[in-house]
């Protein structure tokens, strides 16, 4: 069957790596913002397409997906890798006959060249997300932490995707800033108003989860300066939502 990867890119330089760990698929499509400055080698395979993000995550998976010829499509952001192992397993699920729908992909992610096991990335270490599946399946939907919705069934692949999202305190910063404010817009888009209490309690709580309930802690200073930081998210999207 044939593979078609999607990669989404908004400039970033490890663009390159997420490409060359997708070369086993049959053709590999990277949505780029227009707004991007990109310098990548792009092989044969690889199709780029500049498509405005408008702040909506979903509508861009969607978008490459009308954009592939593949049966199946495995989607990847740009500072995600695809190691060999779950590249294999990959290319044996889609020629089974009996596969599912969809497959959720582990995910482990990296700071300060440290793995994060606990917290903030427990869930995605341990369940992961829908990454491969096949096409016309379902959709994609969420402005921010968009997920991909189906109801055929699916399953979980053994093999993982590396994660490098903040190589530097100062990207994490940007990176909250501008995700914290696609949030705030979603919220506000769903009726949710500014409350002082929640712009109080919900860092506090959402620090204290992750950090100790769901064993941030046990990741050392790296764990401990992930959750503040999810947290000072947190307080950004409640805070942003009084002036929108």
């Amino acid at each position: 069957m044939k593979l078609s990867a999607i990669v989404l890119s908004k400039g970033e330089e490890s663009t390159q790596k997420a490409i060359d760990s997708v070369q086993f698929a049959d053709e590999v499509i990277l949505v780029v913002d227009p707004s991007a400055t990109l310098k990548v080698q792009t092989a044969k395979k690889v199709t780029l397409v500049k498509h405005e993000l408008a702040g909506d995550f979903s509508q861009q998976r969607n978008f490459g997906s009308t954009l592939a010829s593949g049966a199946w499509l495995l989607f990847l952001d740009s500072d995600e890798i695809v190691t060999k192992e779950l590249a294999e397993e990959i290319s044996k699920t889609i020629s089974d006959d009996h596969a599912k729908t969809a497959y959720y992909i582990k995910r482990h992610d990296y700071f300060w060249s440290k793995e994060i096991k606990y917290g903030e990335t427990a869930k995605a270490r341990s369940i992961g997300f829908i990454r491969l599946l096949k096409k016309n399946s379902g959709t994609w939907k969420g402005t921010v932490h968009e997920q991909f919705i189906t109801n055929e069934p699916t399953g979980i692949l053994k093999g993982i995707v590396n994660h490098y999202p903040h190589p530097t305190i100062s990207d994490f910063l940007n990176s909250i800033n501008e995700y914290s404010t696609l949030r705030a817009k979603e919220l506000r888009n769903n009726n949710v108003r500014f409350s002082l209490i929640k712009m109080i309690v919900y860092p506090f709580g959402k620090f204290i989860y992750t950090y100790f309930v769901r064993g941030g802690i046990l990741d050392g200073a790296a764990g401990f300066v992930y959750s503040f930081m999810m947290s000072l998210h947190s307080f950004l999207v409640r805070a942003k939502l009084l002036n929108l």
